[in-house]
């Protein structure tokens, strides 16, 4: 089963590290000294597991306007909706944070992804860590959460036959929800 949950950086830095080391450092070629940064402590960050193992992560600054970063998925495990659950979970934060918008410096090949997310780039492509990435927004994550709270999970995926059960922990009330693909949606219950 996989399961994404808020993680304190602290005791879960471990986890955090296996999955970024692996997608950035490993697959993409991005310096070890680069991927871990000072931004990390002050981050809230959130984590998927497929079983013990971690599979996802993903990070939200607060104090720098709801800057998303560090969005990450093993390979293995890409396409079976992992990122857009991280990302809810992330969007979660920000609303209890009450930040009505979010941005992102997204890698040009992740721009679909995040444009289906309600994502629009805003200005030109540069290079970050010797990748090319656009700043991306998302205005109205106070309204969007509450007005999607059902089914978000759910409604994301694209494809594929294979029944993947996902729990969420709520940032809010800190319960467990479950969403199943091809199935239930997320239950209402703030």
């Amino acid at each position: 089963m996989i399961y994404i949950r808020k993680a304190d950086f602290s005791t879960d830095i471990g986890s955090i590290r296996e999955v970024r080391l692996a997608v950035f450092v490993v697959e993409q070629g991005v310096p070890e000294e680069l991927e871990m940064d000072n931004r990390d402590p002050s981050c809230v960050h959130v984590l998927a597991f497929d079983g013990e193992k971690p599979v996802g992560t993903g990070r939200i600054d607060i104090e720098l306007g709801g800057k998303v970063g560090r969005v990450a998925v093993v390979a293995s495990e890409r396409g079976l909706g992992i990122g857009r659950g991280l990302m809810q979970e992330l969007h979660n934060i920000a609303e209890h944070s009450d930040l009505e918008s979010v941005w992102c410096h997204a890698q040009v090949g992740a721009v679909p992804f995040y444009l289906q997310l309600g994502y629009v780039t805003v200005g030109d492509r540069f290079l970050e860590d010797h990748i090319e990435h656009v700043r991306m927004e998302k205005s109205s994550v106070l309204s969007a959460q509450r007005t999607s709270r059902r089914g978000s999970l759910r409604d994301g995926y694209a494809g594929g036959s294979c029944e993947i059960e996902f729990l969420v922990t709520c940032s809010m009330c800190e319960r467990e929800v479950e969403s199943r693909r091809n199935g239930s949606p997320l239950e209402q219950h703030v």
